[in-house]
């Protein structure tokens, strides 16, 4: 382990516990290999996450959290028929929960919160976080606010990606500027890059 845990609680800790230490040299990092290359595919994922989404890196926790979760539920090059989550619950695990991290999701406003006859009965989202299966954790771009739901309808039919431009606001501030600086184009979609020829009659 790395000199981050070389402190007087953990050292306490591990010694009640009857845990031997055994610190790697400094920058070596290929001593601790496995960690190595864990974290490098949990940050990959994670950027990938932010970049696809357009969200800003304040939101880098979620990002991560995210790739974390999905990473459970994907089996290991070295035992391919094994699910982590699996094998640490001893269940078998259901994956019809799981959306991409950014999706468009549709939350259901209950009548109570707003009663009025003609208010809207749902409200646009975006998905950053899986609270296991018992609900999403949704944000809104528009003031920042952050919900717990789990009546939601997901945008299905399109695609995750879109031709939008990529945005980034200032991680100090709420995104309230209607026009926000484009950093880079969003991909377009395959169609529209390779265009399908007239079909003749």
């Amino acid at each position: 382990m790395g000199t981050e845990w070389a402190n007087a609680s953990w050292n306490q800790y591990a010694k009640e516990a009857g845990i031997v230490l055994d610190f790697t040299t400094p920058y070596a990092h290929q001593q601790n290999g496995k960690a190595e290359r864990s974290m490098r595919t949990l940050l990959d994922m994670a950027r990938t996450m932010l970049a696809d989404s357009g969200l800003p890196q304040k939101f880098w926790a979620d990002a991560v959290n995210a790739a974390v979760y999905t990473r459970n539920f994907i089996p290991a090059s070295q035992s391919p028929s094994i699910i982590p989550a699996t094998a640490w619950s001893g269940q078998c695990q259901d994956i019809s929960h799981l959306r991409p991290f950014g999706s468009t999701a549709y939350a259901h406003i209950l009548p109570k919160v707003s009663p009025f006859k003609l208010a809207p009965r749902l409200v646009k989202l975006t998905m950053i976080k899986h609270y296991n299966r018992s609900g999403y954790k949704l944000l809104d771009r528009t003031t920042g606010a952050v919900f717990k739901s789990r009546d939601v309808i997901f945008e299905e039919l399109r695609p995750h990606y879109s031709t939008d431009p990529i945005v980034s606001f200032p991680d100090t501030e709420i995104p309230s500027n209607p026009h926000p600086m484009v950093i880079a184009p969003r991909p377009k979609q395959t169609t529209q890059l390779h265009p399908m020829p007239p079909i003749s009659t």
